[in-house]
């Protein structure tokens, strides 16, 4: 058994208690053990590895060692920064809420409620949506709560409280073609669809279960498309749809994903899911393993990073040279294949 599958056997362990023979640590050396927690560290994954090794049922001295050092320090650090965000995001959507305003959060703490220990998911930045409100939100955060909000792009203004930034999005697609833009439309009509329920006694509304499997589908395309991903979005991905898959109205979401040529990719996401998180599904889309394979040495082994120069030119270059390094993705699950994104996002690159 590899790293990479012991990582994705903890994973499991750790989530869902889903027993194995640890017999495969019996041979675990000191420099497998710091290697399986840089690999998991580096995907963002630290204090989930934390709870699962902290749940087998024997644990030689170096196992209990990087659990003192590395692992508990990591949870710590995961639910201060979960209970801080909390409070912070209470604290705007109430401000908000005060003067008219409905505050949406995306990802982050709403969907770490789908994590048996929600704490324990790690989190960064903090989305969230005003429904076409966001100068009023970054006017009101300013005023009220001591903000200082960054003009960023056609997508989000950045609202910074303290030592968090609060993406605050004025779409949930970045709107460079039409398609993108009916997308994007598509989202925002959903919101408005049904009652959308609160995150436990606070003002913060949380998405409808259809919404939240396309918009991470959307968001995490852009990310594993451009620079990759990290395991952690294919642990949302995997915690939303064990909790969610009921709600789901699979016939409309597939239908959504292959008007807006998203389906291969969200196939292979689902596909990725069922195989290496082993959980069964009602779709079971077929996809090649050599894909899957693809995928998971992407995710594990990739750099993951993105440094955009300056000038224009030079950027259009940089990503071209980007897609080529990376063009299997683009054969894979863009729409016309390699040459076509080239057509489309160089040549037309607005």
């Amino acid at each position: 058994m590899t790293l990479q599958d012991v990582l994705f056997t903890i994973v499991r362990f750790s989530l869902w208690n889903e027993r194995f023979d640890e017999e495969v640590f019996t041979s675990f050396s000191e420099n497998d053990w710091r290697e399986l927690y840089l690999l998991t560290n580096k995907q963002g994954l630290s204090a989930i590895f934390a709870d699962g090794i902290g749940k087998l049922s024997q644990k030689s001295p170096v196992c209990m060692q990087l659990l003192l050092e590395e692992g508990i320090p990591a949870i710590i650090q995961a639910e201060n920064c979960w209970d801080e965000q909390l409070k912070l995001a209470t604290k705007l959507a109430n401000t908000l809420e005060k003067n008219g305003v409905r505050m949406l959060l995306l990802k982050g703490i709403g969907l770490s409620q789908c994590y048996p220990e929600p704490k324990h998911r790690e989190s960064g930045d903090i989305d969230i949506y005003l429904f076409g409100d966001y100068e009023m939100g970054n006017s009101l955060a300013e005023k009220k709560l001591g903000a200082v909000v960054e003009k960023f792009s056609k997508k989000e203004d950045h609202i910074v409280i303290g030592d968090y930034q609060f993406d605050n999005h004025i779409c949930f697609v970045w709107p460079a073609n039409r398609k993108k833009a009916e997308f994007d439309a598509y989202l925002k009509g959903l919101l408005e669809k049904v009652k959308l329920p609160r995150l436990a006694d606070t003002s913060i509304l949380l998405p409808p279960a259809n919404f939240n499997l396309l918009f991470l589908l959307s968001h995490s395309y852009s990310h594993f498309m451009r620079e990759g991903m990290l395991l952690r979005q294919m642990t949302d991905m995997a915690c939303f749809l064990k909790k969610y898959e009921s709600e789901l109205d699979w016939i409309e979401c597939l239908e959504v994903l292959k008007r807006f040529g998203l389906k291969k990719y969200g196939d292979a996401v689902i596909a990725f899911v069922s195989e290496y998180f082993e959980i069964e599904f009602v779709y079971k889309p077929e996809v090649a393993k050599q894909t899957l394979e693809c995928m998971k040495d992407d995710i594990l082994d990739g750099d993951h990073t993105m440094v955009y120069p300056n000038s224009r030119l030079a950027s259009k270059i940089y990503i071209a040279m980007n897609a080529w390094q990376n063009r299997w993705r683009y054969d894979a699950f863009y729409e016309g294949g390699f040459w076509r994104f080239i057509v489309d996002s160089v040549f037309k690159l607005a």
